[in-house]
């Protein structure tokens, strides 16, 4: 009898390893990046930038061709809202100017990709609220001596900036 709780203790012990590995495995969220910053050289889960996405930057933000190469643009899915919606962050590594980078936010949908938010700054981050089924931007920008963080929110078609909170050093 004491044999066979001591099997069975081990082999739920055993089980129960594989049993959070599977979970892991069926929730990426966990695994996702949600931090990026300007001075980023590569990101976690580099994607391709697909054309559609690439034909918005040359319209809307004035990318050349030679700007819209891989040492330039980088580029990592994320998760946007509820049911898994996905959205594409693209970052403008090769466009810096001082510590500012350009930042992209697109939502997938049926006909490829919207541009749903531009900002430059220090760094941007997929926040866990959620407004309108789309989870929350936070945008960073330093300077030497303050800074400020920029909440943005889905409004439905667009994250629209929600609050700015400045800090300064002392």
């Amino acid at each position: 009898m004491r044999n066979s709780r001591r099997i069975l203790f081990a082999f739920i012990l055993a089980t129960s390893g594989f049993a959070a590995q599977a979970q892991l495995a069926k929730n990426p969220e966990r695994e996702e990046q949600t931090f990026f910053s300007a001075d980023d050289q590569s990101v976690e889960r580099p994607v391709a930038i697909p054309d559609n996405v690439l034909g918005i930057l040359k319209r809307t933000e004035k990318i050349s061709s030679d700007e819209q190469s891989s040492d330039s643009l980088l580029a990592s899915q994320i998760r946007l809202g509820g049911g898994g919606e996905s959205g594409l962050l693209v970052i403008g590594v090769g466009l810096r100017d001082a510590h500012y980078a350009p930042f992209w936010l697109f939502r997938k949908t049926t006909r490829g990709y919207d541009l749903v938010l531009a900002f430059r700054g220090d760094g941007l981050e997929v926040l866990n609220e959620k407004t309108n089924t789309h989870r929350d931007i936070a945008a960073y920008r330093f300077a030497e001596a303050n800074g400020s963080t920029t909440i943005y929110r889905f409004d439905g078609t667009k994250y629209r900036r929600f609050r700015t909170v400045r800090s300064r050093s002392r």
